[in-house]
């Protein structure tokens, strides 16, 4: 349907555009940077509705994802920033974007959102405002109340969430045998 629309100009005026389907326990979510024209059923993501699931951007450990754009964007790295009030606005603009996607397409109980850029003091606060602010009222009832501070989270065991899981994971399948 995504290929259908993106193909016919009285629907799409530009090459990319959103769309994710929830279907038989699952949703399917276009990447991003892929025109609708062209979009092959193979390249959505896919997560089922009824399990947690995580997104994760960074294909490497070592890498955070945000961090080029803020260099980009800015000039310097975001380390080098960290007194600049109006980059850290933009910044957290852009994550609660990230974050109003995903609330309205996944309907998540809880969005845990860490790595070396929400290091920055004072930033997943900002973001918790702006997501509220973008949502509008239109989410859950627990969203709307207006609480996201229980919503939106940094990970409990902060930079070494990573490290912590992995092991977990690998303690999992020794056990599974």
């Amino acid at each position: 349907m995504s290929q259908r629309f993106g193909r016919d100009p009285e629907y799409t005026r530009g090459g990319g555009g959103n769309s994710s389907v929830k279907a038989g326990g699952v949703v399917y979510i276009k990447p991003s940077g892929v025109p609708l024209a062209t979009l092959e059923a193979d390249w959505h993501a896919v997560y089922p509705v009824d399990k947690p699931f995580s997104v994760h951007l960074a294909p490497y450990a070592d890498e955070d994802p945000w961090e080029p754009a803020i260099e980009d964007r800015w000039g310097r790295p975001g380390r080098e920033l960290t007194d600049r009030a109006q980059v850290w606005d933009l910044e957290a603009t852009y994550l609660a974007q990230a974050l109003r996607s995903f609330t309205y397409v996944v309907a998540p109980q809880r969005i845990v959102i860490g790595g070396g850029v929400m290091q920055q003091p004072g930033l997943i606060e900002l973001v918790r405002v702006k997501l509220g602010e973008q949502l509008g009222g239109y989410a859950t009832s627990e969203i709307r109340a207006g609480n996201l501070d229980d919503y939106v989270v940094a990970p409990e065991f902060g930079q070494d969430a990573g490290l912590i899981g992995a092991i977990a994971l690998a303690m999992q399948a020794y056990e599974a045998g």
